[in-house]
């Protein structure tokens, strides 16, 4: 390949490269070494050397608990996020603990928690206890840092809300999902059921908690297989599963899921990705609360088009929608607007105005360098 690409001299002299484990080992340390004085170099000379940090700790394959440390600062008057460090906790993950691995990492490479501007952190007890949780701990070395909980976290939690119908057909839904993928015999057998009838998908997706985006990929799975799923519960004789994929209610209901869990998925990846921030995430969820209001006005005199599956189902049924589900899917969407206010208090607007002036002249300058230089 070197041959072929760099010549005959490079061919050579890769050739000659020792390839030990060692070698690699100590190579890979000292480009992970390289790359950490870099980061850390960046942070320093950032203005008035503030930065932010992003902790995560959570449990690997191998039952060893990881904690992972992001950094965001200012660097050539833009944005940066950079992996600052990963630390395994040996034993308890206590707060003291997670304190501890920072404070020691902010000593060995000189940096002070006076400059630390932000700390963000998910929702678990031993991050946000206001007396002995880390954010409480920060607060100690840190005055001056706002303490913030995971956006992402807090929009998962709060989507979490379902009225007892829905919760029943997911929960019955999910039943049927395990009686065909906890079976090996049963998961092959579906499969080969689904190709012989030339199904678009043939396997069946698993729901897992941890997995926030995973409760709406498989309702839209089984939506999309309920024909496939209710003549294979004929067949296995599993009737009572199969007279909830009879059933008109079941079925209009399951729709509903697959439309509100795919919204709020859109919403999740709207807040993910590099260069966000919290004037975005606020933007996001005031207009997916007008959405919530705005749904509910429409759900009142019959109007499903913002609910794609639902509506291509009333549609093709010539009927109106079921007085049960429409008093569930109002119960739902004024619940979720409640639980979002109660996870996102209301973010003053003169708090984030400067930094939005801020950043709409910067847009602006940036436009006519654009087309100066052009």
């Amino acid at each position: 390949m070197a041959d072929v690409v760099l010549g005959k001299d490079a061919e050579k002299k890769l050739a000659a490269v020792s390839l030990s484990n060692n070698t690699i080992q100590r190579r890979i340390a000292d480009l992970s070494d390289d790359i950490k004085s870099q980061v850390v170099r960046q942070i320093k000379t950032a203005p008035f050397g503030l930065f932010a940090i992003q902790l995560d700790e959570s449990t690997d394959i191998s039952s060893c608990a990881q904690l992972m440390v992001f950094a965001k600062y200012v660097c050539n008057d833009a944005y940066q996020e950079e992996f600052l460090f990963c630390s395994p906790l040996e034993t308890t993950t206590k707060a003291a603990d997670i304190l501890e691995k920072v404070s020691t990492f902010f000593v060995s490479e000189n940096l002070e928690w006076k400059n630390l501007a932000g700390c963000c952190t998910d929702g678990a007890p031993a991050m946000l206890g206001c007396y002995s949780g880390f954010q409480a701990s920060v607060k100690n070395q840190a005055p001056r840092s706002k303490g913030v909980h995971c956006m992402l976290h807090r929009q998962a939690l709060a989507s979490k809300t379902l009225p007892k119908s829905f919760r029943k057909v997911l929960d019955q839904m999910i039943q049927i999902v395990n009686f065909i993928k906890t079976g090996a015999l049963t998961s092959r057998l579906f499969k080969t059921f689904c190709a012989d009838m030339d199904s678009d998908h043939q396997v069946l997706l698993y729901h897992t908690q941890t997995r926030w985006l995973s409760k709406g990929n498989v309702t839209q799975r089984v939506f999309e297989l309920i024909r496939e799923l209710k003549e294979f519960c004929k067949l296995k004789n599993k009737m009572e599963y199969y007279s909830w994929l009879d059933d008109e209610q079941w079925i209009l209901s399951l729709a509903y899921l697959c439309d509100i869990f795919e919204q709020l998925n859109k919403l999740n990846l709207q807040m993910q990705g590099r260069n966000t921030n919290i004037i975005k995430f606020v933007d996001a969820l005031k207009a997916f609360k007008s959405k919530l209001t705005n749904w509910k006005r429409k759900i009142q005199i019959q109007n499903c088009a913002m609910f794609e599956k639902l509506d291509m189902l009333l549609d093709s049924r010539e009927n109106k929608m079921p007085e049960l589900i429409e008093k569930g899917i109002l119960k739902h969407l004024s619940a979720l607007g409640k639980e979002f206010e109660r996870y996102f208090p209301e973010t003053s607007d003169e708090d984030l105005d400067l930094v939005r002036i801020r950043l709409h002249f910067q847009s602006k300058s940036f436009q006519m360098n654009a087309r100066t230089n052009f």
